[in-house]
């Protein structure tokens, strides 16, 4: 994925294989970034996330304006507001929690999630153009808890207000949904949290909201999140990830072994891995 341009078609890649798609369609859509990290890999989110912001800053006559709201476990979205991603700064957008918190401090988990998820969900006031929950300052069990209470009353305010388009990034997914429960960790307190991102992402295209789910790996993701997305790229996963090869039909001599820097993207509609370049 070595270029890039931005607005109102996103376009990827270079070469004949280059994609050029519609923003409004990957805005509203349900993705997966799949991959070990690395820079292009951790910078392709927060490109779709400098995107969204962009169209919603100038939005054409006729399409309908999209602001983003980043679920940040490890503190590395606010980079996205300085630009120090290889993007453009993006200083209209608000960060929520962690060291650059510019709202006070989150406190309980879960109330927090309650307060934020509705105040988001609702958009009382004028809505920001994008919103960082930057969560590294919670334990993990404190992070599930705000995951849970922020999307479940994000959803219902948004069953009940507004239906602007929105797109809610789940950063490090394997820790809010991952497909088998941490034996160490409060198994309940996982499964509630799963179920709660499961039923996010199941019913977010009704509401008005697209979604991303980032992580390593699919297989170390619920199959009720990641399963349910329709669009995929892919990050350096060679032949080891079975569950991925399987949900997107491909048989293992087909499966191209990837290079660090390279990505594929893969959408259900088409059923084909389309290399983006190294």
């Amino acid at each position: 994925m070595t270029s890039y341009e931005l607005r109102p078609t996103l376009i990827l890649g270079t070469g004949i294989n280059q994609l050029r798609t519609n923003l409004v369609d990957l805005a509203s859509g349900r993705i997966v970034v799949i991959g070990r990290h690395g820079p292009d890999r951790e910078l392709l989110p927060k490109l779709l996330a400098r995107s969204f912001y962009e169209f919603n800053t100038d939005t054409p006559p006729g399409w309908s304006p999209v602001t983003f709201v980043a679920i940040d476990p490890a503190g590395s979205w606010k980079s996205l507001k300085t630009g120090a991603d290889r993007l453009q700064a993006c200083p209209e957008i608000t960060i929520i929690g962690g060291a650059s918190d510019e709202t006070g401090p989150l406190g309980d988990a879960k109330s927090s999630g309650e307060r934020i998820g509705t105040d988001l969900g609702e958009c009382k006031a004028e809505a920001p153009k994008g919103v960082i929950l930057d969560l590294s300052g919670y334990s993990p069990a404190d992070k599930r808890k705000f995951v849970g209470s922020f999307l479940r009353t994000f959803c219902r305010a948004r069953r009940q207000g507004g239906r602007a388009l929105v797109h809610v990034f789940i950063d490090g997914a394997e820790l809010f949904a991952q497909k088998s429960p941490n034996p160490s960790l409060i198994k309940q307190q996982q499964e509630r949290c799963a179920h709660a991102v499961a039923r996010f992402v199941a019913r977010a295209k009704a509401l008005g909201i697209g979604a991303t789910v980032i992580s390593p790996r699919f297989d170390a993701v619920d199959e009720g999140v990641a399963g349910r997305c329709d669009t995929f790229f892919i990050f350096d996963q060679e032949d080891g990830d079975t569950s991925l090869k399987r949900w997107l039909h491909v048989q293992s001599k087909d499966w191209p072994s990837l290079p660090p820097m390279a990505c594929h993207y893969h959408h259900g509609k088409t059923n084909q891995l389309v290399c983006l370049g190294e």
